[in-house]
Parts: C-alpha cells; structure tokens; sequence
C-alpha cells in the first residue's frame, strides 16, 4: 500500500504542477489571477462555468490552458479512482462485514484452516445447518468461498485476533484442519487461550505427534489418512473372501 500511496503522490504532484502551469499561461493572456485560478480550477473538475470576458475566448494562450486542463481533469480522476479502489481493498469491507455477521453467532463451529478437508467438512455442516465460520487467508482461498457463499474471515489459523474476529468466546468447536500437525497444535493454543473451554478437534496426520497435540489441549483427534486406510483394507478384504 505504501508504494500504491507513493505513485499517487506523484500524480497528484504533476496535476497540481499542470494546473499551475495552465494558471499562468490564462494570466499572460490578460486575465486577473484570481479570475484565472477559478476558471482553470473549475475547468480542470470539468465544470462549465463562463467567467473568463467574451474577448479572451479566442486567445490561444486560454485554448492551450483549457487542453492542459483537461488533462489535469484526467489525472484528478484517475488519481482517485486509484485512491478509492485501493482504500475499500485496505478496510476489506467484505471481511467488515462478515465480522458483524459473526457477532452474532453462538454456540458455532470454526474451522481452520481452509483446505480441501475443511471443504469437504463444510458442505456436511451446511448439509447439517450448522452454524459454522472458516479461517483462510491467500486470494484464490477467499475468491474460491466467495463464489461457494462458504461463511469465512479472511485471516492467520494461528493468531489470536483472528480466532476473536470468528467469535471464539462464543463457540463451542474449533476443527483443526491442517495437515501440518505443529500447525494444528499452534491452532489449539491460539484457541484455548482465548476460550479454555471451547472443544478442539484436530486433524491428525502421524501417530507420534498425538502427544503433542494432547499437550496442546486437543479433545479430540481424527486420523482420516488411517481411517482411510482401514476403509479400504475392510473392502478389499470383503471383495477376497
């Protein structure tokens, strides 16, 4: 944002030297200075207003002041369009939005983070009804909930404001979904210290990790790699006999 800020100085800065230089150029040609910055200022936000006598209106040097005037026009504009598109991506409406959504949620689920797993686990919530809030960050992850109305704030699994945006306090699950179990334990801390008492499941990708994640305060902990395994070794065992 800081370079964003820096680029539109610029322009800014070179429509003012423009408007500048346009104010003198309608001064040479007999104007009073103060007539002539209202007439190119007002000429520069491309409003009519006719106050320049009738026998300037030919003058050459007021025809090229009224070009550069149209080009500082054209910079004003453009300089804050840019300053607006860039200031609703600052404040992230959307996520604004979605945090006093969440204010009034109780006793939901959040799932963190976005990922396959938490996408599958979220299409049996919505199936189910209930009331849910997922945790991702990256553009293509919130493009992808956006355009799948999945109910999520933009954030990190592990920081505590973020766990807060989602209402923590008020929760009653935290799914842990990485596939990173050190990240999963960081997610049951984060959790855990905002709401001691809110039940944490994690997903749980090797064995030798479930001690650390016991320690972290997990309540409960899924091994869908192993339970996936077991499904299809019960199968094949089925088709052989």
């Amino acid at each position: 944002m800081s370079t964003l800020n820096r680029e539109l100085y610029i322009l800014f800065g070179l429509a003012l030297l423009l408007l500048a230089w346009s104010v003198l150029l309608t001064v040479y040609s007999g104007v009073s200075p103060f007539v002539a910055v209202v007439w190119n200022v007002l000429s520069s936000l491309d409003i009519s207003y006719s106050i320049l006598p009738l026998q300037f209106a030919s003058s050459q040097l007021v025809f090229a002041s009224d070009i550069i005037d149209a080009f500082v026009f054209a910079l004003l504009a453009f300089t804050l369009a840019t300053w607006f598109f860039g200031f609703v991506r600052e404040i992230d409406v959307e996520n604004r939005i979605t945090t006093i959504r969440v204010k009034r949620l109780k006793d939901h689920i959040i799932v963190a983070p976005f990922n396959s797993f938490a996408n599958s686990l979220v299409k049996e919530l919505k199936e189910a009804e209930q009331k849910y809030v997922v945790l991702g960050k990256g553009k293509e992850s919130r493009s992808y909930m956006h355009r799948n109305d999945i109910f999520f704030i933009s954030g990190a699994a592990d920081s505590i404001e973020t766990f807060k945006d989602a209402g923590v306090e008020r929760a009653r699950y935290v799914i842990a979904c990485s596939d990173d179990d050190t990240e999963n334990a960081l997610i049951t801390l984060t959790a855990k210290s905002s709401n001691r008492g809110v039940a944490v499941f994690s997903r749980v990708s090797y064995l030798e990790n479930i001690p650390k994640l016991n320690k972290a305060g997990v309540n409960k902990m899924l091994l869908p790699e192993v339970s996936a395994g077991k499904s299809i070794a019960d199968v094949m065992s089925g088709h052989f006999e």
